[in-house]
């Protein structure tokens, strides 16, 4: 097992984090393999959200959400989602790596991303010394958390 297995195990172990929307990172050429499995399979594909449902009746908030290596999140987002060379091979899966999540994390800025955030500080997988890793408004937005984990 890999040191990246061991994190991710032990992030979820630690933290008790607890993911209600999955999703999945592709490359724009990926995606037509995987919606012709997921549609064969029963899921439905929600076109606004990129996303598939559990069904006609599924809810999209447990959906199955789609990211694209590479390419923004939203029109506005300042920073392309990670590329497909910021990943390990995990033990059944590909994953991408820490900095990578946390940029992601950054960008997204949303309530519940800081949450996330503060959950890995708190467990120590990121602490003082890396802001200096990141471009400058993604540092100022982690230093936040850092100097005040509890909001």
């Amino acid at each position: 097992m890999t040191l990246l297995n061991d994190l991710v195990r032990d992030i979820i172990t630690m933290v008790g984090l607890v993911v209600t929307v999955l999703g999945f990172y592709y490359t724009i050429v990926q995606i037509r393999k995987t919606k012709s499995a997921a549609i064969a399979a029963g899921f439905v594909y929600h076109q606004e959200f990129d996303a598939f449902i559990d069904g006609p009746v599924g809810k999209l908030k447990a959906g199955i959400h789609l990211l694209y290596a590479g390419e923004l999140l939203r029109p506005e987002d300042m920073y392309p989602n990670p590329a497909l060379t910021e990943s390990e091979r995990a033990a059944e899966f590909q994953v991408i790596n820490l900095v990578a999540l946390l940029r992601m994390k950054l960008v997204s800025w949303r309530d519940k991303d800081r949450m996330h955030l503060i959950d890995i500080i708190g467990v120590g997988l990121i602490d003082k010394t890396w802001p200096a890793r990141l471009p400058p408004l993604l540092a100022e937005r982690l230093q936040q958390l850092l100097d005040n984990p509890n909001g």
